[in-house]
């Protein structure tokens, strides 16, 4: 929540704009402003989630002593749908702009609906408890699509485009971002773990600046 938060305001401030944009009929600083907010409110939550992803076992041990089981893997997986979920911020201001809200919100939210059912279902079949975590971070992918194929019907976003400015520099800045904070993670050992989650923090902050 407190990750979430932290982008939530950001986005925020742009939204207004994002609608003030549209209603002048300026579409290419619209496009522009959709694009930057996408790509920026991710990388402002990279830099918060890679060292809490990184550091959960010791974070969590030092805030609950004793760790319940699937803990850790819940919260990186949680870290990891927060990700993915924080770029459509800035599509929801899109269809909000274009006052045809209803197609987008029938279909996107039917989409994130089916989450229950599919997990219900899923396991019955694979009796694991990261089985809902890994449908809702498959099916928040597929409906981060299905808004660009929406939004290209209502305010004409290309989706080639939102891919080319939002979606590869995402993706290669997160690969180059991880480099250097696992190599140390995995082979560096420290005889403070607080100092390691300091380390590592510090790390993770100026690999994902430099990316």
């Amino acid at each position: 929540s407190a990750v979430r938060l932290f982008f939530s305001n950001f986005q925020m401030a742009v939204n207004p704009q994002i609608v003030k944009s549209y209603a002048s009929k300026n579409y290419s600083y619209m496009y522009g402003l959709i694009f930057r907010s996408s790509k920026y409110s991710y990388f402002l939550l990279l830099f918060l989630s890679l060292p809490l992803f990184l550091e959960a076992p010791y974070i969590l041990n030092l805030w609950l002593k004793i760790v319940p089981e699937y803990t850790i893997l819940f919260t990186r997986l949680v870290l990891v749908t927060v990700l993915i979920d924080c770029v459509s911020g800035a599509l929801m201001a899109g269809a909000q702009a274009s006052g045809k809200i209803k197609v987008y919100q029938s279909v996107v939210g039917g989409l994130l609906l089916a989450i229950v059912p599919l997990s219900y279902g899923i396991l019955k079949l694979y009796d694991d408890p990261v089985v809902p975590f890994f449908v809702t971070i498959g099916v928040i992918s597929l409906a981060l699509a299905i808004r660009l194929l929406v939004l290209r019907k209502l305010i004409n976003l290309s989706f080639m485009k939102f891919m080319k400015n939002v979606m590869c520099p995402i993706f290669f800045t997160t690969l180059v971002s991880l480099v250097s904070p696992l190599l140390l993670y995995y082979n560096i050992q420290m005889e403070s773990d607080f100092l390691r989650l300091c380390l590592v923090t510090f790390v993770c902050f100026v690999s994902v600046g430099i990316s």
